[in-house]
C-alpha cells in the first residue's frame, strides 16, 4: 500500500505531466497553424523576390544594351565630327590655295589689260598713221539696223576747195532711210574743223561742200553727224559715227 507521502507524490507528478502534456498540446494546435502561414507568406515572398529578381536582370539587360547603344553613337558621333573637322580643315585649305591663286590671276589679268591698252593705243597710232598714206575714198559701215556708205571724189586737195561726193543710207531690209545728214572735217591729231550745212535724204544723194578746210594745211577726218529721221530725231550717236572716217589731205 502506498503511504500518504507516496500518494501525494504521485499525485504532484501526475498533476506535472498533466500539465506538461496540456502545455504541448495546447501549444501544437494554436502554434502549428501559425507555422504553416508563416511558411506559406514566407514562400510567396520568396516567390515575389524572385521575380524581382528577374526584373531586375531584365532591367540590368536593357541598361546594358542601352549604354551599349550609347557608347556606340558616342563614339560614331565623335568619328563623324572627327571626320567633318578634317573635311572642313581640307577645304579651308583649298580656299585659302585657290584665294591665291585668284589674287595671282587677278595681277595678272590687270598686266595683260595694262598691256592690252598699250597696244591698242599703238594699234590706233599705226591704224591712223595707214590711212593717211593710204586711205580708200569711201567707207561702209553698219551700225543697229541702218547701213551707211560715205564717200569723195578724191583725197589730195592743193588749196581750201569744195569736196563733194555720195551719202548711202538704208536700212538692213532695203528700205531707203528718210532724213537728214551733216559732214564734219576734223584735223587729225588736234580734233579741231568744221560741220556742213544739214543735206535731207532719201536712200542716196550726192553732196557739196565749199571751202570746209577752215584750220589751214594738214591731214583731215572727213565722216557723218546728226543723222536724223523726218522728225528730226537723231537715229545713231555721233560718237558711234566718229568711229567711221574717210582720210584726205590738203596742202
Amino acid at each position: 500500500m502506498l503511504s500518504d507521502v507516496d500518494t501525494r507524490i504521485v499525485a504532484v507528478v501526475v498533476l506535472i505531466v498533466g500539465l506538461l502534456a496540456g502545455y504541448y498540446v495546447n501549444d501544437f494546435l494554436v502554434s502549428g497553424p501559425k507555422i504553416v502561414t508563416l511558411e506559406n507568406s514566407s514562400h510567396t515572398q520568396e516567390l515575389y523576390i524572385s521575380e524581382l529578381e528577374t526584373d531586375v536582370e531584365s532591367l540590368e539587360a536593357e541598361r546594358d544594351s542601352l549604354q551599349s547603344n550609347y557608347d556606340e553613337l558616342v563614339t560614331s558621333t565623335d568619328q563623324e565630327i572627327d571626320e567633318k573637322n578634317t573635311e572642313i580643315e581640307d577645304l579651308e585649305t583649298q580656299i585659302k590655295s585657290y584665294t591665291g591663286l585668284i589674287s595671282e590671276q587677278e595681277e595678272n589679268i590687270f598686266s595683260l589689260n595694262s598691256m592690252l591698252d598699250e597696244l591698242q593705243d599703238d594699234y590706233d597710232e599705226l591704224l591712223e598713221q595707214y590711212n593717211e598714206v593710204y586711205n580708200p575714198l569711201y567707207t561702209n559701215f553698219e551700225i543697229d539696223d541702218l547701213q551707211f556708205k560715205l564717200t569723195i571724189s578724191k583725197e589730195v586737195y592743193e588749196e581750201n576747195v569744195p569736196i563733194q561726193g555720195t551719202v548711202d543710207i538704208h536700212y538692213s531690209d532695203g528700205t531707203s532711210f528718210r532724213g537728214t545728214f551733216k559732214l564734219n572735217l576734223y584735223k587729225v591729231f588736234i580734233s579741231a574743223g568744221s560741220t556742213s550745212e544739214e543735206y535731207e535724204i532719201v536712200g542716196a544723194t550726192t553732196y557739196k561742200w565749199d571751202y570746209p578746210f577752215v584750220t589751214g594745211p594738214g591731214s583731215y577726218k572727213l565722216g557723218l553727224s546728226d543723222v536724223k529721221n523726218r522728225n528730226g530725231d537723231k537715229v545713231v550717236s555721233n560718237e558711234a559715227l566718229r568711229e567711221y572716217q574717210i582720210y584726205i589731205f590738203m596742202g
